[in-house]
């Protein structure tokens, strides 16, 4: 047993380095390519910034909906400082007297490393890195047969999730800014059975998106 726990320790230890250094190399990667862009397009750019309007003003919250680990699935309410923000997700669904209950909450947090200002047919893009929590709790009744092999009787049974990790994402249309704004997300996740005690259970590359509307 004990020998067991050490090589799942060192079995994680390699997952995390290894995820460290994927992450740096597609995070050099996205960036050459933005810069390669951005470097194009300068001078529209500037040309296009004396007549900026209102919808491309910066914006202090946005809020939309996202999908995936890490971000969560539901509602979302994002924060922004400068080229920083804070996010949360919620999504709560109950049923049969509350028998049958699905919560899922979420908190994140990233960083726009750079942004590129819309030219031609080019969106205003955003590259940023996020990390985050992604929790769920479930309630569920559940049939199960009577000892006695008699009728069956219904039990609640309840289930929880913990999810762990970061990645490196990208914002179309307006980033930071008022407006529109979509987003993707490549996540690394590990994942756990369990909240307060968690067990290991998976690790992984997940992906996230998510629409949001600033102001």
């Amino acid at each position: 047993m004990v020998v067991d726990e050490k090589i799942k320790v060192k079995y994680v230890g390699m997952i995390f380095f290894k995820t460290v250094a994927l992450v740096m190399a597609m995070f050099i990667a996205m960036n050459m390519v933005l810069l390669a862009i951005s470097s194009s397009t300068a001078n529209a750019s500037e040309r296009a910034g004396a007549g900026e309007n209102e919808t491309h003003k910066a914006a202090s919250q946005a809020v939309g909906f996202s999908g995936g680990w890490i971000t969560g699935s539901g509602v979302t309410y994002r924060r922004y400082f400068g080229d920083h923000f804070l996010q949360g997700t919620f999504f709560g669904v109950t049923s049969d007297s509350a028998n049958n209950t699905y919560v899922n909450t979420a908190f994140s947090a990233g960083t726009y490393l750079h942004k590129i200002k819309a030219s031609g047919i080019i969106p205003p893009l955003g590259l940023k890195i996020m990390a985050g929590a992604d929790l769920v709790v479930e309630r569920r009744a559940e049939e199960s047969a009577a000892t006695d092999g008699g009728s069956q009787v219904s039990r609640t049974r309840r289930y929880s999730n913990s999810y762990y990790g970061g990645g490196v994402g990208l914002d179309i249309g307006n980033p930071g800014r008022a407006g529109l704004s979509l987003w993707i997300a490549v996540n690394y996740v590990v994942a756990y059975d369990g909240i307060t005690s968690p067990t290991f259970d998976w690790f992984g590359t997940r992906p996230a998106a998510g629409i949001l509307y600033g102001w």
